[in-house]
């Protein structure tokens, strides 16, 4: 997770995108833009559309690109008076949900369907969790969203939203130590990817209860400043960000990880936002990236 304080948010930045078919990443060059470091930003994908969300201050703002080309902006306050510091996206079936986490550990849940946004609201998990949320990961399975979490001692938690109501939350696993989460969902299945501090990889799933979290990575020498994992077809695919500013990316697929490839992005990045798209057989799918400049 990154985030940045009033100083930072005065900085100006570069966003670039880059889309992958197959296996190669382009650089789309006339997408480059300046703007004000953003708290946190994630994206998501509908049919063609991008749908980029940047945090900055208490306020979000949403702004649709197609093939990586900017289009309409739109603002909504946050419920948290406090710092942004992490933003996670998810489509349920036609509504864009977003979960933002506030520096004083506070959830924020909002939804945009239809060209507009809801308003945002409170969420409080933090009490059934006996410690502070520290970092924050959703995804979607049919119509249910799945939203996972970790607390002040690095630990997993889960919960879901069933259309209705939240379930209770559940602790995934007595690890601790973890320190990014991001989650995916395929078919029946829930996949929770979360890495400690000395940059090893844990894998747990979850179809009706969790299971045992699998070691998929020892320790690395740079530990990661942010993960996202997003399925493409059968693929899965986990971006992770080092102290370094330099991406990469791994993949499962049909129960086995393969190894990990660099992204080359050529500038140092200070954060990313990933999301996949779906296409029809026999075109590969695509993968979107958007990185911000250190």
């Amino acid at each position: 997770m990154i985030a940045c304080g009033a100083e930072d948010r005065a900085r100006t930045v570069e966003l670039r995108h880059y889309v992958c078919d197959g296996s190669t990443w382009t650089e789309v060059p006339e997408s480059r833009s300046k703007t004000s470091a953003p708290d946190a930003f994630a994206s998501a994908t509908m049919g063609n559309l991008i749908y980029l969300v940047q945090i900055s201050g208490n306020q979000a703002t949403l702004s649709l690109h197609e093939s990586a080309d900017h289009g309409e902006e739109l603002r909504v306050p946050l419920e948290s008076s406090s710092r942004p510091v992490d933003i996670a996206l998810a489509w349920v079936r036609d509504v864009l949900h977003v979960v933002v986490l506030a520096e004083d550990g506070a959830l924020s849940h909002g939804t945009y369907q239809h060209g507009s946004w809801g308003s945002f609201g409170r969420l409080d998990v933090s009490s059934s969790m006996g410690s502070a949320v520290t970092r924050i990961a959703i995804a979607a399975q049919n119509s249910l969203m799945h939203l996972c979490l970790l607390d002040s001692k690095g630990q997993p938690f889960h919960t879901l939203h069933d259309g209705m109501s939240w379930s209770p939350i559940r602790r995934v696993s007595n690890r601790t130590g973890l320190t990014e989460i991001t989650c995916a969902a395929q078919n029946r299945t829930l996949h929770l990817l979360a890495v400690a501090g000395d940059g090893s990889l844990w894998h747990f799933l979850r179809d009706s209860t969790w299971y045992a979290g699998l070691h998929v990575r020892g320790a690395e020498a740079s530990p990661r400043r942010k993960i996202q994992g997003r399925f493409a077809g059968a693929t899965l695919y986990l971006v992770e960000l080092t102290e370094e500013g330099r991406l990469g990316v791994t993949t499962w697929q049909g129960g086995a990880w393969g190894g990990p490839s660099i992204i080359p992005t050529n500038h140092g990045v200070r954060d990313f936002a990933f999301a996949t798209s779906q296409s029809e057989s026999p075109r590969p799918d695509r993968l979107f990236l958007c990185t911000v400049s250190q």
